[in-house]
């Protein structure tokens, strides 16, 4: 990806570098506070090296469309060597990068099910990986249509991961993303969406005997999922505000059965980094979804370009369903991180005029690049 054009003449900072940037460093600030040792000092200054070094060598990288695609077409050759290997895991109950270290040579096995996990730390992790990059892959059979049989290897080898991890969570992804992608028809009245989906959990709210979000615990799609515990978490959670908004807590395993276990990262940011920590990393997400919806109406009448931008949207819903599954601890951050860095490249697209477009109430210079790969000149969009 090695270019010789300087690379400070196309990197522009934007809202999501600024939100992440201020959620890895709250993390890290909270969790010291709260331990206030040496050793939680040195962690946290290890884990913003590889957070804010991670992202920012993506950002770098990854400055316009092509680069993007480019970055697709990559994460497709790694997941057809992942899911060779995870294939054979299902198949044999032996993992074969266990000769590597850092990997249990024989596989997990629940109900009967040999839950691979290939290079990753466990099993659900290593699906969510696969199911949330479908989205992607499908984006780059529409827009690049010299790579289509790469891409229809990735699709292909994404939802081997997925399957052969043997968890529901993956499957909820990969739902999510065909969710998404069903609302392309409609996707000029997103905003009815938005306000249906508010309504719904609100009058669901209304009319069910438990909290809404105890549906979790009728989720398992697989048999041996443990919905309940999820549920349980995110119950305990929002019960034990208390504990947590100010600098996160320590004594999540004392809240119940299994409480421990933190396996679901919008829990894990709350518990772990407190209020501030949570919101700054909702922001993220927020803004990412702004950005692409802006994109997407900015491209109206380019189908190939569009649907691109919707791809990658819908591979962003895919990772907030995969959220509220597991916790990213393991390099499955790394696929995270490049999206959101695809996501910044794709939105840096011409601007053209479009009545679609509305005006926000923020200033923010911003740097664009058309269609053709040519720049365009510096100018005012108002977010």
């Amino acid at each position: 990806m090695l270019r010789d054009r300087s690379l400070t003449q196309h990197f522009n900072k934007n809202s999501i570098d600024r939100a992440f940037v201020l959620w890895a460093v709250s993390y890290a600030v909270i969790f010291t506070i709260r331990w206030h040792t040496v050793g939680a000092l040195i962690n946290q200054l290890h884990g913003l090296m590889d957070s804010i070094g991670v992202y920012f060598v993506l950002r770098f990288m990854v400055l316009s469309e092509e680069d993007a695609r480019r970055c697709i077409r990559v994460l497709a050759v790694v997941a057809c060597v992942i899911a060779t290997s995870m294939f054979a895991e299902h198949i044999t109950g032996h993992n074969p990068f266990a000769f590597l270290g850092g990997a249990h040579e024989i596989s997990e096995v629940r109900n009967g099910t040999v839950r691979s996990q290939g290079p990753f730390l466990q099993a659900i992790p290593a699906g969510a990986f696969g199911a949330t990059l479908i989205a992607l892959f499908i984006g780059l059979w529409v827009r690049d249509a010299r790579r289509k049989y790469l891409a229809a290897l990735g699709i292909a080898a994404a939802a081997t991961i997925a399957f052969t991890s043997g968890s529901s969570t993956p499957v909820l992804a990969m739902a999510g993303a065909i969710a998404a992608f069903s609302l392309w028809p409609i996707r000029k009245k997103m905003r009815w969406v938005r306000w249906g989906i508010v309504t719904t959990i609100v009058g669901l709210q209304i009319v069910m005997k438990a909290d809404v979000w105890w549906l979790i615990a009728r989720v398992d799609v697989t048999g041996s999922s443990t919905g309940w515990d999820r549920a349980a978490l995110l119950d305990n959670t929002i019960k034990h505000f208390s504990e947590w908004w100010l600098i996160g807590t320590d004594n999540n395993p004392n809240w119940g059965f299994n409480m421990w276990d933190l396996c679901n990262w919008f829990v894990a940011q709350a518990v772990q980094g407190g209020l501030l920590t949570f919101v700054l990393f909702v922001l993220v997400i927020s803004y990412a979804f702004k950005r692409l919806g802006r994109a997407r109406r900015a491209a109206e009448g380019d189908f190939r370009k569009g649907f691109l931008i919707w791809a990658v949207g819908a591979a962003l819903f895919s990772q907030v369903c995969s959220f509220f599954g597991t916790s990213y601890y393991d390099q499955t951050t790394i696929s995270w991180f490049a999206l959101l860095a695809m996501i910044s490249a794709i939105t840096s697209l011409p601007m053209t005029q479009s009545p679609n477009l509305k005006k926000f109430s923020t200033v923010e210079t911003e740097r664009f690049e058309f269609a053709t790969g040519a720049l365009a000149a510096e100018r005012e969009v108002r977010l």
